[in-house]
């Protein structure tokens, strides 16, 4: 029988998972490029949840709140030009969303909708030292996703300008593809700004990780692995 999944085994497989969208040829098709760039933002959004619930046990100033909030304004920018629904859109981002939320569900299992304790084990949500290994963790595969978002956004940009030569190939299949390129790379540069604090808590995951394995050995979670 294999392994069930633990919450730092999903964190790293949805690690795996953005490493491998992020690599992938960006699209230039406005619906190609529209889908990975609502999955993109849609993991974004999702990422800021489940930081938020990771910092809601903790004090007000822990590293995953401040995390969420500069996610949450982020976000909110960014689909202001282009709103994202509640499901996951058919791109690359599909899977790793998947995985995130698994990991967000195990977790949330021990959690009552008004923050109420579930288990003996929520009180391991609470610990400071777990609430801020989790936020180096996310922060970490947030700047990747952060930095796709940026190198797509510059090369639909380029692209733009290379379709607008008009001694070059013109590929963009109809009038609107332009317009439509151009406010999904505007959309994608609203990430940015989250950027910053997401690589400076990702870069002290190395130092933090130990704590993660907590979250793997309640008996709650060890339970409830599907």
């Amino acid at each position: 029988m294999p392994e069930p999944p633990s919450y730092s085994g999903l964190l790293d497989t949805a690690g795996w998972q953005i490493a491998d969208a992020a690599a992938r040829p960006p699209p230039v098709r406005p619906d190609e490029a529209l889908r990975d760039a609502l999955g993109l933002i849609g993991l974004a959004a999702l990422a800021g949840r489940h930081v938020r619930f990771l910092g809601r046990s903790g004090p007000a100033d822990n590293p995953a709140l401040r995390l969420a909030g500069r996610l949450d304004q982020a976000v909110l920018a960014a689909t202001d030009l282009l709103p994202i629904s509640e499901g996951h859109p058919d791109s690359a981002w599909r899977e790793p969303a998947r995985t995130l939320g698994l990991a967000h569900d195990l977790l949330a299992l021990q959690i009552g909708p008004a923050g109420e304790p579930r288990s003996p084990d929520a009180a391991t949500l609470a610990r400071p030292e777990v609430i801020t290994a989790a936020a180096h963790r996310l922060g970490a595969l947030v700047a990747v996703v952060i930095s796709t978002a940026a190198r797509r956004a510059a090369y639909l940009r380029a692209h733009l300008l290379r379709a607008a030569d008009p001694v070059g190939p013109a590929d963009l299949p109809d009038s609107a593809g332009p317009a439509v390129a151009l406010r999904i790379a505007q959309a994608l540069d609203r990430l940015a700004p989250a950027r910053a604090t997401a690589a400076q808590l990702g870069a002290r995951h190395d130092d933090s990780q130990h704590h993660l394995a907590v979250l793997d050995e309640t008996p709650t979670a060890r339970s409830r692995r599907w």
